[in-house]
């Protein structure tokens, strides 16, 4: 039998017969479908779940879309290219290959395992609120440290840190003191009506930040929200940002702080 009279056969006996079932279970999960057509047993075809690829419907914009542009925009803007920089909860991110390529000499720093490897970037595996297996990092070593949507989750333990009600402060003290004087800290933060959904993360009010940034001053800030489209994120101010509630998602605060 040729592979297309294969591919055929399973498509009739296996695939289309059972697709809405797959259909639901792959989308949900990206989980590839691999059966063996070849009569030697030695090759697979592989299906990914690639429905909606040609929807009319307009392509997502996340969170992430926009705190990645603004970390990359902030460190050409501040002429980070070539300066020591901390990227603290690396761990999976594409932000740190792409700062790295971008010329800044990163340490990054997560509670998890990491092979990352890539010119210009160093991965410590330690937990910043404890500061366990962090004494390679030195105080006052850094110019700049990157914290992209990282601050929400210290303490909570949901990626196996130390669970601390004020990881988060304690998280940012240890931060600021790793910074040379007048160093620079990206920052982006889940941003509205405040909330601590445990163990995930938590959503900041102006109070908290302000408790959270003690001796930091901003110096660049900026709104990005799901206003119009749910989970639809665009630009918006931070009046609109504080008007969402926790049930319909949050916004994202994104700034630049100088150490003071």
């Amino acid at each position: 039998m040729s592979v297309a009279s294969r591919l055929y056969y399973l498509y009739r006996t296996e695939l289309r017969i059972r697709l809405p079932w797959y259909k639901q279970r792959l989308s949900k999960q990206g989980i590839p479908f691999i059966r063996n057509y070849s009569s030697q047993g030695d090759a697979t075809l592989t299906i990914w779940p690639c429905e909606g690829d040609a929807d009319d419907a307009p392509a997502a914009v996340g969170d992430r879309h926009y705190e990645y542009a603004y970390t990359v925009s902030s460190s050409l803007q501040w002429e980070l290219m070539g300066k020591s920089v901390l990227d603290v909860g690396s761990a999976g991110s594409f932000l740190p290959s792409i700062l790295a390529a971008l010329g800044l000499k990163l340490i990054c720093l997560d509670t998890r395992e990491w092979p990352m490897q890539w010119p210009g970037l160093q991965v410590v595996r330690g937990d910043l609120v404890s500061l366990d297996n962090t004494s390679v990092l030195s105080p006052e070593s850094f110019d700049a440290i990157t914290c992209i949507s990282t601050l929400e989750h210290f303490g909570l333990g949901r990626y196996g840190d130390v669970v601390d009600v004020d990881g988060d402060i304690k998280g940012m003290h240890h931060l600021r003191n790793f910074l040379k004087s007048d160093g620079l800290m990206i920052l982006t933060i889940p941003y509205g009506r405040a909330e601590v959904a445990y163990p995930a993360h938590r959503i900041y009010d102006q109070g908290r930040f302000q408790n959270v940034i003690t001796g930091m001053e901003v110096i660049d800030q900026r709104f990005f929200g799901p206003v119009k489209i749910p989970w639809r994120y665009q630009p918006c101010t931070q009046q609109q940002a504080e008007e969402i509630s926790p049930e319909n998602g949050y916004a994202i605060m994104a700034c630049v702080l100088r150490k003071l």
